[in-house]
């Protein structure tokens, strides 16, 4: 094994792995926004299909 010198300081590596995370992070806070948003689509469609159903039903 060889010695090689490295040209990052630990605090920019540091601050790029921070970085990274955040990113990260952004992504799947938007991520859970659209699934929160789908779902909640989801179960009002849902619920108008239903409420239809038991008005057919029910008459």
């Amino acid at each position: 094994m060889t010695e090689e010198t490295i040209p990052y300081s630990l605090e920019s590596v540091l601050k790029e792995i921070k970085d990274s995370i955040q990113s990260v992070d952004r992504k799947l806070d938007t991520f859970q926004k659209d699934v929160d948003q789908k779902l909640d689509n989801l179960e009002k469609d849902f619920d108008q299909k239903l409420e239809t159903l038991h008005k057919l039903v029910v008459g």
